[in-house]
């Protein structure tokens, strides 16, 4: 009996996660160096796997908090996992000192204007009309 309802709850977590769509997402950037960027790049960069833009720009995460309207789609766009294993994720990183801390914010607006002023910082908007000089498109990797 247990082993059902484990099995159940795995398979509408997968449900909800394969809804992931990367039509609602919007990846916005100021001088990171990268024209466009394909999800597997997105994923590793928002998930704190990279440090620094190629042309020398720290990289500053900025993302949802769990206040944001939209926090959840954007968990489960990017990391496939819900805002809690994002929280914990970012918590375990900057814990070992393996990352700086993501800037979490409450509005699209409030993410816009960050990247806007803060050279090398990455964001990712859900829903929201991006002036196209701060879009990085996002690409499928054959792409």
């Amino acid at each position: 009996m247990r082993f059902k309802i484990l099995l159940l709850l795995l398979m509408l977590q997968v449900a909800v996660f394969a809804q992931a769509d990367w039509n609602k997402v919007t990846v916005v950037g100021n001088n990171t160096a990268n024209p466009s960027l394909t999800r597997v790049q997105v994923t590793t960069i928002f998930k704190g796997g990279k440090a620094r833009w190629k042309n020398d720009e720290d990289v500053i995460v900025v993302l949802p908090s769990s206040k944001h309207p939209d926090c959840e789609i954007m968990a489960a766009t990017v990391f496939a996992k819900d805002m809690k294993f994002v929280k914990k994720h970012w918590l375990n990183l900057v814990f070992q000192g393996r990352a700086n801390p993501p800037v979490y914010l409450d509005s699209n607006e409030e993410i816009l204007s960050y990247v806007k002023k803060h050279a090398g910082a990455i964001g990712v908007l859900v829903n929201s009309d991006i002036p196209s000089d701060l879009k990085i498109p996002v690409r499928q990797p054959t792409e």
